[in-house]
């Protein structure tokens, strides 16, 4: 069982590795890139709900931002032979693509 305490972290480190993706130095890009996988591979809900909360409240203006975390959830998702989406999470998804038509 994970205690509240190092859940909270978790979730501040997840958010911090995708708002700082966007760096300048592709070298930094890269390696945050691996670490949100990385992470994804152990949390995969936590890591693609956090990058889907991302991409449903940042502005669509910041296209390059948004395509590295699209590429991180597409990788996690891939990396993934039987991915089960909580139904929370999946309908996040649902919710997504029919604001966008």
């Amino acid at each position: 069982m994970v205690c509240s305490s190092s859940l909270v972290l978790f979730v501040d480190i997840v958010k911090g590795l995708i708002n700082a993706i966007n760096d300048e130095q592709l070298a930094v890009r890269t390696h945050i890139h691996k670490s949100l996988c990385a992470l994804g591979d152990k949390e995969p809900s936590m890591v693609l709900s956090k990058g889907l909360n991302f991409l449903n409240t940042v502005s669509r203006g910041q296209k390059n931002h948004r395509v590295l975390i699209m590429n991180v959830l597409r990788e996690i998702i891939n990396a993934k032979q039987a991915l089960k989406l909580p139904d929370d999470l999946a309908q996040v998804r649902l919710l997504n693509n029919t604001n966008t038509r």
